[in-house]
């Protein structure tokens, strides 16, 4: 037999937003939109302008 909790609902938010409380609490000290933009200015993502599968053409 399952058992299922009448705060099942309740219970479900608290474990999925668990995790991210890690997260909040260092969104406190941590900019992390300055961060994102430093690692971007260091190290850029390459264009994809050559990337990727040459387009078939029609026979």
């Amino acid at each position: 037999m399952i058992k299922t909790s009448v705060y099942a609902n309740q219970e479900r938010e608290a474990k999925l937003n668990k995790p991210g409380d890690a997260l909040r609490v260092m969104a406190r000290h941590v900019n992390f939109a300055a961060l994102a933009n430093e690692v971007a200015r260091a190290a850029p993502r390459p264009g994809r302008v050559r990337g990727g599968r040459p387009h078939s053409l029609p026979s």
